[in-house]
């Protein structure tokens, strides 16, 4: 692949990972580009594929498209500041994850054109043939793990594949695993592990409602014991977890500070005065001291930081430029 070709195409993901998801409320994730290095990959393979568009129009299924292994780039996300001159506008994106980038070769396809709408200017663009198709990849270091060399019981975290999977242990095991909890299955089927010995996975069906699954009987006997104080008691399936109040006023099984998603961390700390993020290498989560300021814009940015409780975090709300900062669930 020529040098221009990929100048282009590591051009052409700096727009595109601004592009927004319609009807999606987009909170304040800064790690929402993609910077794509030149890779040598000693993989050689061909595959065969038929790609489904999630925008279904104005793109269309293309099958038989043609895979071309090795990888051709390596993309990770970054955030871009000190931009000059200024952008006339600010578009949030969601939070990138790692990916390997593949030429591909499909049938070929009608032309069209798209309206899109980044930092730069709204737009209508033309979309040629295809080129390459992004792969979400992983870092063989980050995922799931014993994070504390011999540990027993082990300390798990890392990164699963399976979106809907955990770092934990395996049941009866000192072995850390990638397990997916009590949910629907490809088949439609209630599967997974549940917490407590003599749990099973099983739907459960409400009038109106739709079905759910969940893990029977319940265990956890975390509850509000007094009201007018907050106070929580009861036990938690997990032995590393407390009974503490949420922001809701509802007593919940919280764990220690740890991966909740990839690259996300989440969890309590020793104190309030410390906050559950991923550590600098991208190998895990800690705590760290901060200032006790509670969420809202950083000093002299947009930005929003300072202290939420529990697995929240503080997000932008509203909209971009201006809106303002709350705790609430990231972007994923």
């Amino acid at each position: 692949m020529s040098r221009s070709r990929i100048l282009a195409f590591i051009a052409l993901l700096a727009v595109a990972a601004l592009v927004p998801t319609a009807s999606v409320a987009q909170v304040g994730n800064p790690f929402d580009h993609l910077k794509c290095y030149k890779v040598k990959d000693p993989t050689k393979a061909k595959y065969v594929a038929d790609l489904v568009p999630l925008q279904q129009p104005p793109f269309q299924v293309e099958a038989g498209c043609a895979v071309k292994v090795p990888a051709k780039l390596f993309c990770i996300p970054v955030q871009k500041t000190n931009v000059q001159p200024a952008a006339p506008a600010a578009v949030n994106g969601l939070q990138a994850q790692d990916y390997l980038v593949y030429q591909i070769k499909c049938p070929k396809s009608v032309g069209l054109t798209l309206p899109v709408t980044d930092q730069f200017a709204a737009r209508t663009i033309g979309i040629g043939s295809h080129q390459f198709l992004m792969v979400p990849a992983f870092k063989q270091s980050n995922l799931c793990r014993n994070t504390v060399a011999g540990a027993v019981p082990p300390v798990c975290g890392g990164d699963c594949t399976d979106p809907l999977a955990k770092c934990a242990v395996i049941p009866g095991t000192t072995t850390c695993g990638c397990q997916r909890g009590c949910s629907f299955d490809a088949a439609g089927t209630c599967s997974g592990t549940c917490p407590a010995t003599g749990q099973t996975c099983q739907i459960v069906s409400n009038p109106g409602q739709p079905d759910i699954c969940t893990c029977a009987p319940p265990f956890d006997n975390c509850h509000l014991e007094d009201p007018a104080t907050g106070v929580c008691g009861g036990g938690c399936t997990d032995s590393t977890a407390q009974c503490i109040l949420d922001t809701n006023g509802v007593c919940e099984c919280v764990k220690p500070c740890g991966s909740i998603g990839i690259r996300q961390c989440g969890g309590l700390c020793q104190t309030p005065q410390e906050v559950c993020q991923p550590k600098p290498d991208d190998s895990g989560c800690e705590c760290v001291g901060t200032q006790p300021q509670p969420c809202g814009f950083l000093p002299g940015s947009e930005q929003c930081g300072g202290i939420c409780p529990h697995n929240l975090v503080c997000v932008h709300t509203g909209p971009v430029p201006g809106g303002s900062c709350a705790c609430g669930v990231q972007n994923q």
